[in-house]
């Protein structure tokens, strides 16, 4: 039976080995070809299992999600990006009208280097430095909140407090404030489920926020650092 962990495996393996060719023959970056096709092993094996399984239980889906998430941390770390400053861009600037996450392959980069509209391809080229083209988390979710341009940090964070508290519940609460340097600094309480423990900082709500972050502002928006302080977690943009 084709079920969703099904139509992921064949994702993984559509994506890793249109990646990895295009790694190695267009930009010749065989380090990220050999993580790309990484992705495509892991992804031939999701298709198969899943075709072979009709069901999914809790329990198992976890420990796969833990599963591909370790190994998925593992590839960037094997790129050595896991440091890198994600760039997120809002809809209006990428080509096919949905946030981006753009992580530099080789060194962080400007806002400025970021042309005014990024081709739908996974990779990217940003003044001669190779980049990865990402889509967001929860495109749906941004989607249903008719989430767009705003005017004020209250607004901000009522999308951001809807997406992470009412929909997915993950943390208790969430607060914006933007400082006079331009820095916003996103603080979140209480995050549920291990979803903080991310040794990188492309994480899973890291990714959440920028993209909306991107939206609400209608502009190019970078990830700086993250800070945790007992039961808080602060994000810093900018």
């Amino acid at each position: 039976m084709l079920i969703k962990h099904t139509i992921v495996g064949l994702n993984l393996l559509v994506i890793g080995v249109a990646g990895s060719l295009t790694a190695f023959i267009i930009l010749n970056v065989p380090e990220l070809a050999a993580a790309l096709a990484g992705v495509a092993m892991v992804g031939a094996v999701l298709f198969v299992v899943g075709w072979e399984m009709p069901e999914h239980p809790i329990k198992a889906m976890r420990e796969e999600i833990e599963y591909l998430k370790e190994n998925v941390e593992r590839l960037l770390e094997e790129l050595n990006v896991l440091d890198r400053n994600p760039v997120f861009i809002p809809s209006t600037m990428s080509t096919d009208g949905k946030p981006s996450i753009i992580i530099p392959l080789t060194k962080n980069i400007e806002l400025e280097s970021i042309g005014r509209k990024i081709p739908e391809r996974m990779l990217v080229t940003m003044r001669n430095i190779p980049c990865l083209k990402l889509k967001p988390p929860c495109l749906k979710i941004i989607d249903e909140l008719g989430i767009v341009n705003v005017e004020t940090v209250g607004q901000i964070e009522d999308f951001i407090s809807k997406t992470l508290v009412q929909h997915l519940n993950i943390v208790d609460s969430v607060k914006v404030a933007t400082r006079t340097d331009g820095t916003i600094v996103v603080s979140l309480s209480k995050i549920k489920y291990g979803f903080s423990k991310y040794r990188g900082k492309i994480g899973f709500i890291t990714a959440i926020v920028g993209a909306i972050l991107a939206e609400t502002l209608n502009r190019k928006v970078e990830f700086l650092k993250v800070e945790r302080k007992l039961e808080e977690t602060i994000l810093f943009f900018k």
